[in-house]
């Protein structure tokens, strides 16, 4: 018995060639095609590392972190908070800066035009970078002087006698920001104060008292995560937030923070210190997130 034979269908590519007049195209057209694919492509993903490390402007994503910036040449001269006062937006920080030391680094800067000097409570030098203020011949009204508020000091009965020492000890009768250091409360031991960890609520309003005595101009946090932050802004407070204090370097994941902060009435906003991958950064609050850089005193 012999096998039945099938005859071939016909292809039909000549049909979708005089179709798409695709032997029509010059050579230099379907050149034109593969490079345009190829840079295409090559674009795209730039942009996706980009995007992922979270440095520059990410143009094709948009969203969240639709206006961030990396340019030095782009940085404003300050911001406004919620209260109106305008923070310089380059700072030096004064962490790990040594006693006998700090002082010339707090004078050169003033020299060098700084005007924000970002301090705390706990690093230990506020009375040499006050003594250095006094001395710099730089009015007091116009440098703006950050300090924070320390782990050990959280009890409401704590706060006023802390701000105090570090009113005095950077011979001044007010503060420009003052940050509560941690979202750690601790007791004189050092022990863990787990009540006011969970619910740092009561700090808060000691802090906004402050504001009111006029010893503090403006309140913020530091070193927060957002479960954190809805944690305390979940109360009815006087005074939100203007700042979140964190550290963040450019290949940090640390952008995730800032999304969700935007869904309330401040935005938060990180300086990174090119120089040092642990020194002092500085959070400013503006009215669009923007990622800064913060220069260094040489």
């Amino acid at each position: 018995m012999s096998l039945p034979t099938y005859q071939c269908v016909p292809s039909d590519e000549p049909y979708l060639k005089a179709a798409t007049g695709i032997n029509n195209k010059p050579e230099k057209y379907h050149k034109f095609i593969r490079i345009l694919t190829l840079s295409t492509i090559v674009i795209t993903t730039l942009y996706g590392i980009q995007y992922i490390l979270g440095i520059g402007p990410p143009i094709l994503f948009g969203g969240c972190h639709k206006g961030f910036y990396s340019s030095r040449t782009e940085l404003p001269i300050y911001y406004t908070l919620p209260s109106g006062d305008k923070i310089p937006s380059v700072a030096l920080g004064v962490w790990k800066a040594s006693k006998n030391e700090v002082g010339l680094a707090v004078q050169t800067a003033l020299k060098a035009g700084y005007r924000h000097i970002d301090g705390a409570w706990t690093y230990g030098n506020e009375a040499e970078v006050g003594e250095a203020i006094r001395t710099s011949g730089v009015p007091r009204k116009d440098i703006w002087l950050t300090s924070k508020l320390w782990n050990t000091f959280h009890a409401p009965e704590d706060v006023e006698f802390a701000l105090d020492e570090s009113l005095a000890r950077l011979q001044t009768d007010y503060l420009d920001l003052y940050l509560i250091h941690w979202p750690v409360a601790q007791n004189a031991d050092s022990s863990l104060d787990k009540e006011l960890t969970a619910n740092p609520y009561p700090t808060w309003q000691k802090l906004e008292e402050m504001v009111e005595k006029g010893k503090v101009r403006n309140i913020g946090i530091s070193n927060f995560n957002i479960r954190r932050i809805q944690n305390l802004t979940g109360n009815p407070l006087k005074y939100k937030p203007a700042v979140n204090q964190v550290s963040t370097l450019p290949t940090s994941h640390l952008r995730v923070l800032f999304c969700p902060c935007f869904a309330g009435s401040n935005s938060i906003t990180g300086i990174h210190n090119p120089s040092s991958l642990s020194g002092p950064k500085t959070i400013i609050c503006s009215s669009k997130p923007i990622l800064l850089l913060e220069a260094m005193v040489a």
